[in-house]
């Protein structure tokens, strides 16, 4: 069962205080952790992966790597074949990409690990949406719900615009960003969603409660 909310990391700016955020979301909620660090070179983001794999330990499956942090979604599935992450978000392009659906059937082909990869992804618009649900993605996160301190754009959906998009994507879970925190969450489920996704309120400002926000167990 997917949990109720889904963590964002921020960009690493200080390796100490990355390392506390990650300590803090692993300990205090059972989220799946999108592992987003677009600031950093490539060798950065594998340097930063270690680390955070280290320090997960077997609780890095919760960790799904980002496909636009590194130069390629060649290189985004190596890496997560190759470390004990438990799967990848696909940044919009990758989703829409003209191969995708051959691409993921080798990359888990090749996946050896216990359990099955968790594969998720960004959308904006209802053609994503269809083209994840076509895919059987494990959920996705649709945004912009509000403005935020990250996506400051004036054409955001609001809780009816989402709505209305994710009634045409059948039964695939769907994660409300943008703008929102954990007191969203009544509000997110009323309108349909899964639950809240959000990079300020869960990462940095852990807005977390295991008991009440997270329903999947380790």
């Amino acid at each position: 069962m997917l949990p109720l909310i889904y963590i964002i990391t921020d960009n690493a700016t200080d390796s100490p205080i990355f390392q506390s955020n990650l300590n803090a979301c692993l300990t205090r909620s059972n989220a799946f952790i999108q592992f987003r660090l677009k600031s950093l070179t490539s060798q950065g983001y594998l340097s930063y992966l270690e680390s955070a794999c280290q320090l997960a330990g077997p609780k890095a499956k919760r960790l799904l790597l980002n496909t636009g942090s590194l130069e390629c979604l060649g290189e985004a599935l190596a890496t997560c074949l190759e470390f004990p992450a438990g799967g990848v978000h696909l940044v919009s392009k990758d989703l829409m990409s003209s191969n995708i659906e051959e691409v993921l059937k080798k990359f888990k082909e090749q996946w050896n690990k216990e359990h099955p990869p968790v594969i998720a992804a960004s959308c904006h618009t209802i053609d994503q949406l269809r083209k994840a649900q076509f895919l059987g993605l494990d959920f996705v996160v649709l945004s912009p719900i509000l403005p935020s301190t990250t996506c400051p754009s004036n054409n955001y959906l609001g809780w009816e615009g989402f709505q209305k998009l994710i009634a045409q994507a059948g039964d695939l879970p769907v994660y409300a960003l943008g703008g929102l925190n954990g007191s969203h969450l009544p509000i997110a489920r009323q309108y349909g969603a899964q639950g809240v996704a959000a990079i300020n309120a869960f990462w940095n400002k852990h807005d977390l409660n295991s008991e009440v926000y997270s329903t999947c167990k380790d």
